[in-house]
């Protein structure tokens, strides 16, 4: 039976929760409090000679705070199709943020892979992670009902690497960050972006451990390194003397001399000849 007690009980406890859902939970700031609005598109860095299609998970996406601290955002697109041949941006975020002022971003990459791009039907090629999380030190700043634009432009080519018979992705990302732009929706998943001040822009890599640096892009894989045999010359010992002239002009040759050298004694002298190898 419903009484006034359990009423009142059940709505303050909705309300309890819900305030705990929009102050510690919900990466949406709650409608009464002021936010700015952000945008994330991706593209592919474009390159006419690629045949094939780059396929990305991105999730978990956290914007970090220049006073310390994460905020996290809610993904609108988790999966996304990069193609080489094509500069169009696919949204992946669209969300209000507190505003101030954030030092950069990060998120996880998820699942890439290789598809070609004049024959859809064949199978796909899987690649492995070397980190899967990705984290940029490129500012921007959010005001109140002010959109913000973070613009990233993956490599391909450059970001594509084998090792031991397997397909690396090491990602090679180009930053944009805007204020004040003007984002249209082309539909559901492609979006334009003009307009607005460039905050910053750089381009991060990630190196064979698996951290993101800057003005980076991973080298080959080097193979092991190969110790160089060590040979062994066994010299004879020998009772001549050896004699080496320095001559650049010369060849090296082996030849015996013999060299008279005086010996005087009381009574006689006496011509000891002593043979030598002399190598030029």
């Amino acid at each position: 039976m419903f009484t006034k007690h359990n009423i009142l009980l059940f709505f303050g406890t909705l309300l309890a929760l819900s305030l705990f859902f929009f102050f510690f939970i919900s990466p949406i700031p709650a409608p009464w409090v002021p936010s700015g609005r952000l945008i994330l598109a991706v593209r592919a860095v474009p390159s006419p000679s690629a045949d094939f299609t780059l396929l990305l998970g991105i999730d978990n996406i956290e914007l970090y705070k220049a006073g310390g601290g994460t905020e996290k955002v809610t993904v609108r697109t988790r999966r996304v199709t990069l193609e080489p041949g094509s500069d169009a941006l696919a949204l992946v975020l669209d969300a209000s943020v507190p505003p101030g002022n954030y030092s950069g971003f990060g998120f996880l990459l998820t699942s890439p892979e290789l598809r070609n791009s004049w024959q859809e039907e064949e199978a796909p090629t899987y690649m492995s992670l070397v980190g899967d999380t990705v984290r940029m030190n490129s500012p921007f700043h959010i005001e109140k009902d002010v959109t913000s634009a973070i613009v990233l432009a993956f490599e391909t080519l450059t970001a594509i690497h084998e090792k031991d018979g397997v397909k690396l992705y090491l990602p090679v990302i180009q930053t944009e960050t805007r204020f004040n732009a003007t984002p249209s929706l082309e539909d559901e998943s492609a979006i334009h972006i003009q307009g607005g001040s460039i905050e910053h822009s750089a381009t991060f890599g990630m190196d064979w451990d698996g951290r993101m640096r800057y003005n980076f892009r991973a080298s080959a894989v080097e193979s092991e390194p190969k110790e160089n045999p060590q040979v062994q010359v066994d010299v004879p010992s020998t009772d001549t003397d050896t004699l080496l002239i320095d001559d650049e002009t010369a060849s090296t040759t082996t030849s015996s001399t013999t060299t008279p050298i005086e010996e005087t004694n009381d009574n006689e002298t006496q011509k000891v000849e002593e043979k030598g190898e002399v190598e030029n």
